[in-house]
């Protein structure tokens, strides 16, 4: 196990707590990921400290609060690690945010993220009705859905009356990191044309070029 995360929970505790309540109080500064964070981070350590407290109280530890426990921490320590990793590669964390935070600094220089100079292509799955399903990859590696340090990519997208001239003219955002993507559409909304124009973003939040629109038939 990684210094970072501590082998005993009290420890574990100790930590989380730390790094958590520094990033909520530098959320807009740090340019976290504020999404994944109220998604998935928080919900998870709300869980970690209920299950701990029931079990550090004597009068509430019982087999089965045990277990649950060890269950919220097996499900909360890896979302855990993806914040210490995106803390530790965010360019506005300074080293000494990062020390009191408890978090070692890998080596002298940080690795950059790089941005991307490709983008994504994408295959259209159109075979249920009302469903599009976009299987993106990057063109320069069609074997792989997004390049090394890609945290995902950027689609934005529309239904206008004729050809959008420009990305501009693609109202709708949408950001995923797997692929595929999956949109679904109204009754009312079947043979339609919708627009498409993806670019990567890495994991710094720098973005790549975009695609060029492609488009498809809402089936």
């Amino acid at each position: 196990m990684d210094k970072t995360i501590p082998r005993r929970d009290a420890d574990f505790d100790l930590k989380q707590r730390i790094i958590t309540e520094t990033v909520q109080a530098n959320e807009v500064a740090w340019k976290m990921d504020t999404e994944w964070l109220n998604a998935e981070l928080y919900p998870k350590k709300a869980v970690w400290d209920a299950k701990w407290e029931a079990y550090k109280d004597p009068q509430t530890r019982t087999p089965a609060i045990t277990f649950s426990k060890q269950f919220s921490r097996d499900d909360y320590q890896p979302a855990v690690r993806k914040l210490v990793r995106a803390l530790v590669y965010n360019p506005r964390v300074s080293d000494f945010e990062l020390s009191t935070m408890g978090i070692s600094i890998p080596s002298q220089t940080r690795t950059p993220a790089l941005r991307a100079d490709s983008f994504p292509v994408c295959k259209i799955d159109s075979s249920v009705i009302r469903i599009l399903k976009l299987y993106f990859m990057d063109n320069e590696s069609h074997h792989r859905a997004k390049p090394r340090n890609m945290r995902g990519a950027e689609m934005r997208w529309a239904i206008p009356d004729s050809r959008p001239a420009t990305v501009n003219d693609l109202l709708h955002s949408e950001f995923t990191t797997r692929s595929p993507f999956t949109l679904e559409f109204e009754e009312f909304q079947r043979g339609l044309t919708v627009y498409f124009c993806l670019r990567w973003e890495n994991t710094r939040g720098v973005k790549g070029p975009w695609s060029g629109i492609i488009s498809a038939i809402i089936p």
